[in-house]
């Protein structure tokens, strides 16, 4: 049993108190000056990757997993990722979904690394490189929390990467909201698990709740002697270790603007809707000894170190010419921004080029469904577009409404369309989603100065209402001087929107902090 208390942790809040702006500052510029963990530079990163690299290149598949058990410790990590690498490169040789770079096999593993450190990396598709630091951790005995904000790309992230893991002697678990709860406690027992964010904070719930206001270490061993069933073994997380977090910003900063709850549902009934537990996505990640992962993080670095002590880090890369071009289309109201959307879809169409809409909010769903049921076009929910149809031709696509941020491959001469104003996060995780797998030529953004979204954002600052006063009455939105003003419109609501969510995330989060006792475990406390 002591090898099972040992890994069993029950963290409190070991990262910041509540978020304060001054205090935040200076902490990060005294971490610049001198960093917890000294990390190599990427230059020299390079320099001793290249000078190990000759010691691995003619070595078996079987050469590399002895030399992987041999290379285990923190001293030999840099040597344990050229192994990992090496390896798969001969296990996925062949394989449809390889996620092993040819060109930049060197820039992969510096991401990888800095994962590992418990960095967040911005950037998009590190997948991989965020499954080569689950692995390196996870032979250092570290249980390893991959964490996802949905089931389509949980379920993609292990078909690539569990059979790797697999390979590895690492044993792998699966938690999303299809696992029964008597499994759930032996998969997160593994040494990396795929979670669903959402199952992972409800199961982190449930724990505390069995635990109750009785939490000291000494107390939960204790049981062991004189309960048959000690509530620690009644647990599904034995701790919470490290989290490697896909998409970064839709999780612990797009979600993290309402908590998740678990109302009444006690034995005697008596608690029936009530709220017996709340916490947000921020009130758990804090309490991890370790984070990392990647995302579009840019604008985000000090909210990152003020809420998760999270550092952010812009890997270098030689930038390549961004081949996707984004028009904006700004219309005076929304029926005409409507019929301009449908003119573009046939017109798309006649000339063989596949669509997807991108929207965001359930009406605008609701309208662009009914208005392609009224012209008779097909269309399609999330949909892949699937290489026998690309084959045929374009012409047979049906509409693809992009609904979510799962990515779509879409063919050459393909348009993205937004049918309403987004959130720029969500604007630019799509575009690069969409363009990852082949470039999407054109971009469009189709937005009414009436329409909904738009105007809450502009009740917040009198020179947006001005400017959208200017841009409904006196200046035509089509002339160069009006397509001008129409940028700068979309420029500031995007300002303006970040600052809102920002201020609704802190404020959520300083209520945990000062009211976690009684609100957030109906009063049993941390």
């Amino acid at each position: 049993m002591s090898e099972y208390f040992s890994s069993c942790s029950l963290p409190a809040e070991r990262r910041p108190l509540p978020p304060d702006a001054v205090e935040a500052r200076l902490s990060r510029w005294w971490r610049g000056l001198f960093p917890e963990r000294k990390l190599l530079g990427q230059s020299r990163f390079y320099q001793t990757l290249q000078a190990l690299e000759s010691d691995y290149a003619e070595c078996s598949e079987a050469e590399l997993k002895t030399k992987l058990q041999d290379a285990k410790s923190a001293e030999h990590l840099l040597q344990r990722f050229i192994i990992l690498q090496r390896l798969a490169g001969k296990k996925f040789a062949g394989r449809r979904h390889r996620p092993v770079s040819e060109i930049k096999p060197m820039f992969e593993l510096w991401r990888a690394y800095l994962i590992y450190h418990g960095q967040a990396v911005s950037g998009y598709q590190c997948e991989w490189e965020t499954g080569l630091a689950a692995a390196a951790l996870a032979l250092e005995g570290t249980p390893v929390h991959l964490v996802y904000a949905d089931s389509e790309s949980l379920q993609q992230a292990k078909n690539n990467l569990a059979f790797f893991f697999n390979e590895l002697d690492l044993s792998t678990g699966f938690v999303d909201k299809e696992t029964p709860a008597s499994k759930r406690r032996e998969q997160y027992r593994s040494a990396i698990c795929f979670c669903l964010a959402q199952e992972l904070v409800f199961d982190y719930l449930r724990d505390r709740l069995q635990l109750g206001d009785m939490t000291q270490a000494l107390r939960l061993q204790a049981e062991v002697l004189y309960r048959e069933t000690p509530r620690i073994q009644k647990l599904n997380l034995p701790g919470l270790h490290v989290a490697l977090v896909a998409d970064i910003d839709r999780l612990l900063m797009d979600a993290a603007r309402a908590p998740l709850e678990i109302t009444g549902d006690s034995e005697n009934n008596s608690s029936r809707g009530i709220t017996r537990a709340r916490l947000s996505y921020p009130g758990f990640f804090r309490r991890y000894k370790q984070l990392g992962g990647y995302g579009d993080l840019s604008g985000l670095e000090f909210e990152l170190w003020e809420v998760y002590r999270l550092g952010v880090i812009r890997p270098k890369e030689k930038q390549t010419a961004d081949a996707t071009k984004h028009r904006l289309h700004v219309y005076r109201h929304e029926a005409d921004k409507w019929s301009a959307l449908l003119a573009k879809i046939k017109y798309c169409r006649e000339a063989q080029r596949p669509v997807c809409l991108s929207v965001e909010t359930q009406d605008a769903a609701e309208k662009i469904k009914s208005s392609l049921t009224e012209e008779n076009i097909a269309f399609e929910i999330n949909a892949s577009y699937r290489e026998a149809q690309m084959m045929q031709g374009s012409a047979n696509l049906p509409v693809n409404l992009l609904l979510s941020d799962r990515g779509v491959s879409l063919p050459e001469q393909a348009c993205l369309l937004f049918v309403e104003y987004h959130s720029p996060r969500v604007r630019r995780r799509r575009e690069a989603m969409v363009g990852s797998v082949l470039d999407c030529e054109t971009v469009f953004s189709f937005i009414a100065l009436d329409e909904q979204r738009l105007n809450v954002i502009v009740g917040h600052h009198s020179g947006l209402r001005l400017l959208v006063v200017l841009l409904g009455k006196l200046i035509n939105p089509d002339s160069k001087i009006g397509n001008y003003f129409s940028h700068r419109l979309l420029y500031l609501a995007d300002k303006i929107s970040e600052g809102l969510q920002a201020k609704v995330r802190r404020k959520l989060l300083r209520q945990e902090i000062q009211q976690g006792k009684k609100l957030s475990f109906a009063g049993t406390g941390e």
